[in-house]
């Protein structure tokens, strides 16, 4: 079991690491290349403040100004002359026009594919600073972009997801982030010292522990409650232990259909390190929630996931991320992505969203749009499909150029056509013929060699019983 010294320990050592230069956090290639003036947090993803004024309020929403848009992912656009109130931008294939006052966005693409998007609010110049300001839940949704934003601390959060995509235009920016994965791996091989001396520390502590008392864990204003159950030792702030205590007493029951997924031993008597904590001091700047392979350890900002539909997203914060440590467990992923270039998130998403969402029952966004459990049946998938992905959805995406599953890496940010893919697997062919396809894939054979292996048919062959399944073919 961990104390809160513990922790402080660990976000020591990683800070002086940091500052030593020992580790130097991985930026997207993208943002690189165009030199942003923004830094990175610890999961890697481009922080702006609102005091830089390249973020405003308005009306409780947060906008982006379109240069800081621009550095970030390589957008490129002009603005209105004269009397002209148009702004157009210009992202990868893809036009968008958009009027200033306006709530509607025009896009235009390859293939006479076109259409409009509704904001959630107007573009309007700043009065301030005379930068255009485009409304930022929106940019992450019709740019495919990850997006977080802290109403408390007025920070934003907006870049790449982890996977930039697979085009032929991307195919440099892949090797740049490839790179840069191959020398953060040559960085954790020379940390094993430091790892050691760590264990060192934290068997001391531990010895300590054992004298404390829950009481003391309670007295502490900046510590941590600790509990343990029988796959979890959960450590929970003071705070957010009084809202979200549920998660204790309920942790081993959201864990039934991960037991009955992966398998009941997949964790093999291994007990999984649970941060939860709310939102105030240094957690401010941290991600909902992540799983940390390295230390077999989740965390939890609750209090962020709480925003989005209240308990119903702190539960499937809590099922994805756990489906993630499962994952883990039973498959070596990086056996698992030898033949994938580190392309993955595709496998791995998915499937974690199908358990949380599909198998677990629980709604990230609502169930108005994100319909939990049995209400994911087929007819929910071709209506979501559709209103995503085809030439009038939001994202409109070239289906045309898809043939196989791992051309999906080309949508790093879209995580329902994931999960549909194990939807159709699990409905058509059967889980346990799903899970082999993870098993060949360890085993270090090739996506077409897996794909072939498993379900003896191509992925090319796959893939058009996949679009027809969900009418994608129709579009």
């Amino acid at each position: 079991m961990f104390s809160h010294r513990l922790m402080k320990l660990v976000l020591l050592a990683f800070t002086l690491l940091l500052l030593q230069g020992i580790i130097t956090p991985i930026a997207n290639p993208v943002m690189a290349a165009a030199a942003p003036a923004f830094k990175t947090n610890l999961y890697g993803q481009a922080i702006v403040y609102s005091k830089d004024k390249t973020v405003e309020l308005a009306n409780g929403i947060p906008f982006i100004s379109l240069d800081l848009l621009a550095s970030a992912i390589g957008l490129s656009y002009t603005v209105p002359k004269g009397q002209d109130q148009t702004l157009t931008l210009k992202y990868l294939d893809t036009t968008y026009t958009a009027t200033l006052g306006s709530k509607t966005v025009a896009y235009a693409g390859p293939n006479n594919r076109k259409g409009t998007a509704t904001l959630a609010a107007a573009v309007y110049k700043s009065k301030a600073t005379s930068r255009y300001m485009f409304p930022a839940r929106m940019a992450s949704s019709i740019f495919g972009l990850e997006y977080s934003w802290s109403a408390q601390s007025k920070v934003l959060g907006i870049g790449h997801p982890a996977s930039p995509g697979s085009s032929a235009a991307d195919a440099m920016k892949i090797k740049q982030l490839t790179d840069q994965n191959n020398a953060l791996a040559d960085q954790v091989n020379a940390l094993q010292s430091e790892v050691s001396s760590l264990k060192s520390d934290k068997a001391k502590l531990e010895s300590e522990l054992e004298m404390q008392t829950e009481a003391d864990y309670s007295k502490a204003v900046d510590g941590w409650i600790t509990y343990e159950t029988t796959h979890l030792v959960i450590h929970i702030t003071p705070k957010a232990d009084v809202k979200f205590h549920y998660l204790v007493t309920d942790a081993e029951k959201m864990l039934d259909a991960h037991e009955s997924y992966f398998g009941a031993n997949t964790l093999k008597g291994d007990k999984v390190d649970l941060w939860i904590h709310d939102n105030s001091g240094f957690f401010q700047v941290a991600a909902s929630g992540r799983y940390l392979p390295w230390m077999d350890a989740l965390t939890m900002n609750v209090e962020d996931a709480y925003k989005l539909a209240g308990d119903d997203s702190v539960r499937f914060l809590f099922a994805h991320e756990m489906a993630h440590a499962y994952q883990y467990h039973k498959w070596d992923i990086d056996k698992l992505g030898s033949k994938l270039s580190g392309q993955f998130a595709w496998l791995l998403e998915g499937q974690a969203d199908y358990v949380a969402k599909k198998l677990s029952g629980y709604t990230q966004y609502g169930i108005d749009t994100d319909a939990p459990g049995a209400q994911r049946d087929l007819a929910y998938y071709k209506t979501e499909m559709s209103r995503r992905s085809s030439p009038s959805g939001w994202t409109p995406m070239n289906w045309s150029d898809i043939k196989t599953f791992t051309d999906l890496n080309g949508y790093p940010g879209f995580y329902f056509g994931f999960e549909a893919m194990v939807y159709f697997f699990d409905t058509n062919y059967g889980r346990d013929k799903y899970l082999m396809l993870y098993n060949n894939l360890e085993k270090g054979q090739t996506a077409a060699e897996a794909f072939k292996n498993t379900f003896g048919k191509t992925q090319e062959a796959l893939m058009t019983e996949y679009k027809a399944y969900f009418g994608i073919d129709k579009y």
